[in-house]
């Protein structure tokens, strides 16, 4: 998962016992190794969790060559393996890892160059220490979290509220805010570029913007994808249509199964997880499918159809056992 933090002070040098604190509140997003980065007013921070290249050059804030430009970088790049084909040439490597084909991306086609040529789930943020700016992005649908604080002295960026709130002083400054309260009761959640909060946003899918420190604010804030643009095709016969779902799923499926970790399945039963898990088997010989299993709530539980699913395409089944005392334990943990 991994979860990064950031903070840009105006006038002040970063306070580092307050940033690691903050750092801390992420913890379970990253339990395998932090990093961190600072120059004066300037904090970058990273909780890392291990998936691609797990040796330590993976670690993060991961910086250039010239130690000019830097990362902090939440998600996966799925097709990172052909885009390192295409930098090769241009840069000495130090890692395996997808961050470094962001970085080395970043320096060989710029920030907009990029966002066109990536694919998969991320948020990230990218520094140029040269240029005195900071370049923000989120993925295509909006998997990876991202939210900021800005103010007259200070800007903010986290993977959740509460590494941002973790500070009393800013904390002090956030409200509830009543209008996301109402869309949260109605939506089941707060639409971006809202939070729960009034002065901390959320960074909407498929959007980057940059903050410049020097001029002290967020600027060329844009979508750089749009799924209204995506052509669609009227020529394709129904067979035509089946065949090329079929190999865009497959092909999907394969690209999220490059790991240097085993990887698994959530089960339920139903048609997507079912989908999903008989890709897998096709592609893996060691699959991994996990359902929750809701012991007191039977008429919830869907136990029996993924162990029926399982057995059909000869996967391994883990049963993961759900209870009401589980939520008491584990309630401020959630939170």
């Amino acid at each position: 998962m991994c979860g990064i933090y950031g903070r840009i002070n105006k006038k002040s040098e970063i306070n580092r016992g307050s940033f690691l604190s903050s750092l801390d509140t992420l913890k379970s997003r990253g339990p395998d190794n932090s990093g961190t980065y600072f120059d004066k007013n300037i904090g970058l921070g990273f909780r890392r969790l291990s998936i691609i290249d797990l040796s330590e050059k993976g670690n993060q804030p991961m910086f250039d060559g010239s130690g000019d430009v830097s990362i902090v970088f939440n998600g996966e790049i799925y097709n990172f393996k052909e885009l390192k084909k295409e930098l090769e040439a241009d840069f000495e490597w130090k890692s395996q890892s997808d961050t470094e084909v962001l970085l080395n991306g970043y320096k060989k086609w710029g920030f907009d160059g990029l966002l066109q040529k990536i694919e998969g789930m991320f948020a990230f943020a990218i520094y140029d220490k040269r240029k005195d700016l900071l370049f923000f992005a989120r993925d295509h649908f909006g998997k990876k979290p991202f939210y900021y604080y800005f103010d007259e002295d200070t800007f903010i960026f986290a993977s959740e509220i509460k590494a941002i709130i973790n500070d009393s002083e800013i904390k002090k400054k956030c409200q509830v805010d009543k209008l996301s309260l109402s869309k949260y009761l109605f939506y089941g959640y707060v639409p971006s570029p809202n939070s729960i909060f009034d002065k901390i946003k959320k960074l909407e899918p498929s959007t980057s913007f940059v903050f410049d420190i020097e001029k002290w604010e967020i600027s060329d804030k844009k979508r750089f994808w749009n799924l209204e643009n995506v052509e669609i095709r009227g020529d394709l016969s129904e067979k035509d249509i089946l065949e090329k779902t079929e190999d865009l799923i497959k092909k999907s499926v394969e690209k999220r199964l490059i790991s240097d970790v085993p990887l698994g399945v959530f089960l339920s039963g139903g048609v997507d997880s079912s989908l999903v898990a008989s890709y897998m088997s096709q592609i893996s010989d060691d699959v991994n499918s996990f359902t929750v299993c809701y012991k007191d709530y039977p008429k919830a539980d869907e136990t029996g159809y993924a162990k029926r699913v399982a057995q059909k395409l000869g996967i391994k089944s883990n049963l993961c056992y759900f209870e009401n005392s589980l939520v008491k334990e584990n309630f401020i943990e959630i939170l």
